[in-house]
């Protein structure tokens, strides 16, 4: 199916004479003249934290399985038929009324289904876990499912299923496979194809099932933190069950390191004690010391609500749709959320307030400053903000220089999310924006590399990838080529055009804010992906100016 979108711009001003503030101004970017004003417009019901209430969900039923787990005897009671209804209230009380995203329901599926195993596990030996399009699921899951494999010593031959979709079958879990294998696991995979040619080559992947048996012993994880934090997670999860001690060794760099804090949050939260050290042996690696024999505790509903964070990669296709409004104008405009911005989050991708409002100013800079160049404007807009907008600590997280007069580099190793929508703010800025992101794109719903540039190009925008040899490094968007240095005026660089969304969630949304840069209208195939992490997109597009037919 496909759709076709447009944003009227009237209609979004007009929201904002409507019903935004202004207030004292929070940077001054031009040297001369008149401050910057500060206005806002409301997103209602942005979905929370899918990354926490993932969390969330399997801490309470680890919590569960604590209470009903006999560790003498390595055996589980059963357990109150209330288990159903009471996770289920809960997430109801942390949704606060927001649809749940996809990866949420597959989850909470995930959850139940294990539950209803312990239920009839006198009558059934496979625990099927339905995985679904959920990377993090399988991730997750995989190191939890072996830990309790561990635990239930009154039975022998137990297995677990994971059920992965087409889509998600595609994508590698040789890392945690490995790993388990060397502590007591084995894997099985079983894959159905279709569409295969008369010689049985190129097959395309139907259906996925991976099968695990084995104990998982306690002991020394080594374990690399290049491709994902989502294993790492779920061993952080899984090895506190154990009976003996074990420490995760990783001497790589760790990608997406705030969303191994997360966990670490969310434990500490659920009674686990984990240990984080550094060695500088081997290279230097970072050690997590992690006792055996540990118990979850469920906290207090209080205190699972005092966490609870809107889902700042959703919030993102906002804050740089905002941006755009913005570039050129004497006013920056920012989406407001409700009340449940946190004064210490948790999320790695809150950087992209901080990262949209810098770049605005630069930006900002440069088109009143025509004769100076990146650097001197990057200068000026530091020393401007001094401590007010923490631009130092938001250049020292992404590793933002400017290799030459007009390129700034932006390093998205922890953010990979952000990608998508910071390619298209790219396209309405001055000057070349450099997204570098290492290797991780290429491992999500789609390749998001090959997606933006591939969409970009439909539009007549003009990017490239960083290193031709090496898809997956990184992309340059020549925003200085595709714009001049109007002051007051809406950009409008990119052309109408049809672009694939590839079934990713991102990609669809990232294309739907692009029409902002665009005076006509843009067509997205398969635009309708976007329940998997934000069932309430198109709903919020459409309240603010958006338009879509399909």
């Amino acid at each position: 199916m496909n759709a076709t979108l447009k944003f009227d711009d009237m209609t979004f001003l007009k929201l904002l004479s409507d019903s935004s503030t202004t207030g004292s101004p929070f940077i001054s970017p031009k040297r001369k003249g008149a401050a910057v004003r500060f206005r806002q417009f409301r997103v209602a019901n942005l979905p929370v934290s899918k990354s926490l209430l993932h969390r969330f969900i399997i801490a309470h039923l680890l919590t569960t399985l604590c209470d009903l787990y006999d560790r003498k005897n390595g055996r589980f009671f059963a357990g109150n038929n209330n288990f159903e209804d009471g996770l289920i209230d809960i997430l109801d009380e942390l949704l606060d009324g927001a649809k749940p995203s996809e990866d949420t329901i597959t989850s909470l599926d995930c959850v139940l289904s294990i539950w209803n195993t312990f239920q009839r596990m006198s009558l059934i030996d496979t625990f099927c876990i339905p995985c679904n399009d959920s990377a993090s699921a399988l991730r997750f899951f995989v190191p939890i499912c072996a830990a309790i494999l561990s635990l239930i010593e009154d039975r022998n031959g137990m297995f677990v299923e994971f059920e992965l979709s087409a889509l998600l079958a595609e994508r590698s879990i040789a890392d945690a496979t490995y790993t388990l294998e060397r502590h007591g696991m084995t894997f099985a995979d079983f894959s159905g194809y279709e569409g295969q040619d008369f010689d049985g080559s190129n097959p395309t992947p139907t259906n996925r099932i991976i099968q695990m048996s084995g104990r998982l012993t306690p002991g020394n994880f080594d374990v690399s933190g290049k491709h994902s934090s989502q294993f790492i997670s779920g061993l952080l999860m899984a090895l506190p069950l154990l009976n003996d001690d074990s420490r995760i060794l990783i001497n790589t760099d760790i990608v997406s390191r705030p969303y191994i804090d997360m966990t670490l949050r969310v434990l500490k939260l659920f009674g686990i004690e984990i240990a984080e050290t550094y060695s500088n042996e081997d290279m230097g690696s970072t050690i997590f010391e992690i006792p055996g024999k540990q118990n979850y505790k469920r906290p207090a509903m209080s205190y699972l609500k005092n966490e609870i964070e809107i889902d700042m990669s959703n919030a993102a296709f906002w804050y740089c749709l905002s941006c755009i409004m913005s570039l050129g104008r004497d006013e920056y405009i920012s989406p407001a959320f409700g009340d449940m911005n946190k004064a210490d989050p948790m999320q790695g991708d809150h950087i992209i307030k901080p990262l949209t409002e810098f770049l605005y100013a630069l930006d900002y800079e440069l088109c009143h400053n025509p004769g100076e160049n990146l650097q001197a404007c990057y200068n000026e807009v530091l020393k401007r903000a001094g401590s007010t907008m923490h631009f130092n600590h938001l250049t020292s997280c992404l590793n933002i220089s400017i290799p030459d007069d007009n390129t700034l580099i932006v390093d998205l190793k922890d953010n990979p999310d952000l990608f998508p929508p910071l390619a298209i703010l790219a396209c309405g800025l001055n000057f070349r924006l450099l997204l570098h992101c290492g290797r991780r794109l290429a491992d999500k719903e789609s390749n998001r590399l090959i997606a933006m540039k591939d969409g970009i190009d439909k539009l007549g925008g003009k990017c490239n990838y960083y290193i031709e040899d090496l898809l997956s490094e990184g992309l340059i968007i020549y925003g200085d080529e595709m714009n001049k240095k109007t002051i007051g005026t809406l950009r409008k660089p990119l052309s109408s055009g049809q672009v694939f969304s590839y079934r990713d969630h991102r990609i669809a949304m990232a294309f739907s804010i692009a029409t902002t840069l665009t005076a006509g209208s843009i067509t997205i195939e398969s635009p309708f992906v976007t329940g998997k992490s934000y069932p309430g997109f198109y709903d919020a597009f459409e309240s603010i100016g958006g338009a879509i037919k399909s």
